[in-house]
């Protein structure tokens, strides 16, 4: 798995739910940061980044998604494709990893609405797939 497009494809993920109920808050994008640096470690690991000074690709391309008002179904669609391509190298700690980010951000405003909960079970179904 090419790591630089996995950080791509994540930050799109994490966009999807945090944009999914129409605005990105502050806590959203806070947790965002803490995501970074706290999960990053644990996902490098699992994809072989042994450098890990490219997992900011993963907040530019949040922000990228955000300036480019990208929709939620677009945004999910991209890391749903980069998974489908690459669906043997994610191990059950990666997809894990990715879910526990999800929650994370939309738990992080006022607990995780309907729309938020709506790309969390989308998520779970292309891992199961």
């Amino acid at each position: 798995m090419d790591y630089n497009k996995f950080y791509i494809a994540f930050g799109k993920l994490l966009y999807s739910v945090a944009i999914s109920d129409g605005k990105i808050q502050e806590e959203e994008y806070a947790e965002l940061l803490k995501i970074l640096q706290s999960e990053m470690i644990a996902i490098q690991k699992n994809i072989g980044d042994r450098d890990g000074t490219n997992v900011i690709f993963t907040e530019f391309e949040f922000d990228e998604q955000a300036i480019t008002e990208q929709d939620t179904n677009s945004a999910f669609n991209g890391f749903a494709s980069f998974y489908n391509e690459n669906k043997n190298s994610f191990s059950s700690e990666l997809k894990e990893s990715c879910k526990s980010a999800v929650v994370r951000i939309a738990d992080a405003y006022n607990g995780i609405v309907s729309q938020e909960q709506a790309i969390i079970d989308r998520l779970k179904e292309v891992f199961e797939n």
